[in-house]
């Protein structure tokens, strides 16, 4: 991706625009960058966002830490404050004769709570079987509690989290 364009330095926020800026007063081009005399309203052009915040001693940015293999404390913290969680799973989990959803949930928290603690090196992903396992046993049960869309929301959290390459919702057809 290339970052050359036009920056500005206002307070301690710096301002990016890729083509062009402008106001009453003036107009900036990407393809005339190179005629103008800057700075331009505190506009300036740079080759890259790395060269604008040397240029304003700001710090440069951290690269994302690589993750290897699945993010599960994010997916598990991610899921019990989902909207699935929250207001439909949990709801249920309080009322009278919920034991068969209750015991899928609590299958999937054993698996989540052994994935954590690594007893299988990354990036083999904890116990995968019994991750899946567990997840495909709460989903027999779940279609009796969860809309299409809470079922988006959790596919939505496995890939995410990076869990999309091992985990499935549905077991594949054979």
């Amino acid at each position: 991706m290339t970052t050359d364009g036009f920056y500005r330095l206002r307070d301690s926020d710096l301002f990016y625009a890729p083509d062009s800026v402008g106001s009453l007063d003036y107009d900036l081009h990407r393809d005339l960058h190179h005629t103008y005399e800057y700075p331009v309203d505190g506009w300036r052009w740079f080759d890259s966002e790395t060269d604008a915040r040397t240029f304003y001693g700001m710090a440069k940015l951290e690269a994302p830490e690589e993750r290897v293999g699945p993010d599960y404390e994010g997916f598990y913290n991610s899921f019990l404050n989902s909207a699935s969680y929250q207001t439909i799973l949990y709801p249920a989990l309080l009322q009278p004769g919920s034991d068969v959803l209750g015991n899928a949930m609590t299958w999937v928290g054993f698996a989540i709570q052994d994935a954590l603690a690594a007893r299988i090196p990354l990036p083999t992903p904890g116990n995968p079987n019994s991750l899946q396992a567990a997840i495909w046993g709460f989903m027999s049960v779940a279609p009796n509690y969860l809309t299409p869309e809470n079922l988006v929301e959790i596919q939505t959290l496995l890939v995410t989290y990076g869990m999309s390459s091992y985990y499935t919702l549905v077991p594949p057809t054979q």
